[in-house]
């Protein structure tokens, strides 16, 4: 890193959750860690990192260093499972106007630990959503039973009623009790006036 700063920098994140990425990912499993990363610029004016990631375990975690330094730490018990999420995380001083940094996206955990990483947004950032279907432009670091691979995926949404379509089942709900309703009573008076 160029220029002076402390080492021990702390920075926010934010998250969101259920957005959906495009069909390719980064895809890393954990047997010691994991890890993609790339040499990148620092602008000089201050922006957010963002990127999409889902745990397929409920084990591991998943750390963003930038030279050196850790920006923050994901871990699986967190977030469910098959879930994406996208994350922000500031980017300011001590690195603007850095050049020739190391982006970090690093899995460590449990053998067998998962994560999917995409949309890798940063300015200059080469190959971030892994569209071409290879991990080009990034260097990948394993170790033990440790994998990185660019995995194509179906992403399986469950579709959720709009509230008017609820509304419309209720009301289709009520009317067939109503008339069920009006039936059973018919029929308990037509039967009591045989039985006289």
């Amino acid at each position: 890193m160029d220029g002076e700063g402390d080492s021990s920098v702390i920075l926010n994140y934010s998250i969101d959750s259920g957005i959906a990425p495009d069909s390719t990912s980064a895809f890393l499993v954990s047997g010691s860690p994991a890890e993609i990363s790339q040499i990148v610029d620092v602008p000089l004016a201050p922006f957010n990192l963002e990127f999409d990631f889902w745990f397929d375990t409920p084990t591991g975690a998943l750390m963003v260093l930038l030279d050196g330094v850790e920006l923050a730490e994901f871990l699986a018990l967190d977030f469910l499972p098959g879930n994406f999420n996208t994350a922000f995380i500031p980017i300011g001083d001590p690195f603007l106007g850095s050049t020739d940094v190391q982006l970090v996206f690093r899995l460590d955990g449990p053998s067998g630990s998962q994560v999917y990483v995409d949309n890798i947004i940063w300015p200059g950032l080469l190959n971030g959503n892994f569209e071409d279907g290879t991990l080009d432009n990034w260097t990948v670091r394993t170790e033990g039973q440790a994998s990185v691979e660019v995995t194509n995926f179906e992403i399986q949404l469950a579709s959720v009623p709009e509230p008017s379509s609820l509304a419309v089942f209720g009301a289709g709900l009520l009317t067939m009790s109503f008339f069920g309703y009006r039936r059973r009573r018919k029929h308990k008076c037509q039967t009591s006036v045989v039985a006289i």
